[in-house]
């Protein structure tokens, strides 16, 4: 019998890598540290996820039964449309004039509740395992897991997160300082009257991109919720909740200040500087943002630059995948995209070739790994390698979009 791949992680990359494999039929164990109902509680509430350039892959890691029901999983139906035109505009929030337009693939914004419940469809999660050990050797890889229990598999895919414990395994000296990215970040969850944000959708239902010159201020607005869905409500009860990311620079003598401007640490100051920053803005956004509910959730945003912390020992049987292997990711979901990249570069380029079924004939056709015998001729060191090096080039795409 061939050896599972081990998938540590079961939030939307390490499901999709099992639905994947499913598709393939390779054999897979997946292992979440949470059990069923804090996962369910604390990941998938209140947020979204961008999926553009990745969509495809999601789709075609899907069987085609789940990849026909994505669509269920869209936040706002209406706005798919807008998000199929190639491109959007960025705006001045000074004058709510557009500055630049952007290119892009199709856009549409997805549920990570929905899609989370889609995702697991048929996929069996071990439960509240908390991953404590990995050994490996020329052979297998093992986990081991704080319950006293163990599994043995072909390959161990770390997919549990930017805190990812397969990473701390990995480099137990930690990681040296990646730096300073140069900008402070807020990100608010507000709930607003309909009424109040219509000028804000009919601008971009889909993603609201704008920026202030002359400050450095950038404003991201999405929205979690569409109102119209929801037909227990009365229309004049409607209401829009939203996402938003304010963003300014972290430098000296920046709006006259001396020292760096630096997230403050109550609700109070955090509210106080988002107000402040939008007084000299255009309408509808100096409004938008001088009304935000005061019940509205504010949490700073600690960004650093992307990397890739790539694998190291256990005879090159051990990688990771999306935020565990690339922390950097933006608070709407956008990480999303690269996580869905990474799963295509696992299953497509590693596993099939792993599993013998590599259409090229290339290393590893046509054998298994983990009858008794092994696949001798397959390269893990190499081959993963080979797929880490795509990861860090997709870093490098990321930064420089």
């Amino acid at each position: 019998m061939e050896q599972p791949v081990l998938i540590i992680g079961a939030g939307v990359t390490g499901l999709t890598l099992a639905q994947a494999c499913q598709k393939k039929q390779i054999p897979f164990r997946i292992f979440e540290r949470d059990d069923l109902s804090a996962h369910s509680q604390h990941r998938t509430v209140g947020k979204g996820l961008t999926e553009g350039f990745g969509l495809h892959h999601l789709k075609a890691a899907l069987p085609d039964e789940l990849a026909s029901c994505l669509p269920e999983c869209y936040v706002d139906q209406a706005a798919v449309k807008f998000g199929e035109e190639g491109y959007y505009d960025v705006l001045n929030l000074t004058t709510a004039e557009p500055i630049k337009q952007k290119r892009t693939q199709k856009r549409v914004r997805l549920s990570r509740e929905k899609l989370r419940t889609l995702l697991i469809t048929n996929i069996e999660v071990q439960w509240s395992k908390t991953l404590t050990q990995i050994s490996a050797d020329d052979d297998s890889v093992k986990a081991t897991f704080s319950d006293g229990t163990s599994e043995t598999g072909s390959m161990l895919i770390g997919c549990d997160g930017a805190n990812s414990t397969v990473n701390r395994i990995l480099h137990p000296e930690g990681h040296e300082d990646v730096g300073e990215t140069g900008r402070r970040l807020l990100l608010a969850t507000a709930s607003y009257p309909a009424s109040e944000v219509s000028a804000i959708r009919q601008i971009d239902p889909f993603f609201l991109h704008c920026e202030d010159f002359t400050t450095e201020v950038w404003l991201r607005v999405t929205f979690l919720d569409n109102p119209i869905s929801e037909a227990s409500q009365p229309a004049d009860a409607a209401v829009e909740k939203c996402q938003i990311l304010i963003s300014w620079p972290y430098q000296a003598n920046w709006l006259g200040r001396v020292d760096p401007t630096d997230c403050p640490n109550t609700k109070i100051g955090q509210m106080s500087l988002i107000r402040h920053l939008s007084d000299s803005w255009a309408e509808p956004f100096r409004s938008f943002i001088q009304n935000m509910p005061r019940d509205a959730d504010v949490q700073p945003v600690n960004l650093s630059d992307g990397f890739m912390a790539m694998s190291a020992g256990f005879a090159g049987r051990v990688t990771l995948a999306g935020q565990a292997a690339k922390p950097l990711s933006t608070p709407f979901g956008d990480g999303a995209e690269s996580s869905m990249e990474d799963v295509h570069g696992l299953s497509e380029s590693f596993l099939d070739r792993l599993y013998g079924l590599a259409a090229d004939g290339g290393a590893g056709a046509g054998a298994g790994c983990g009858d008794g015998d092994g696949n001798r001729d397959f390269d893990f060191k190499a081959a993963r390698e080979q797929y880490e090096g795509l990861l860090q080039e997709l870093v490098l795409f990321e930064a420089l979009s």
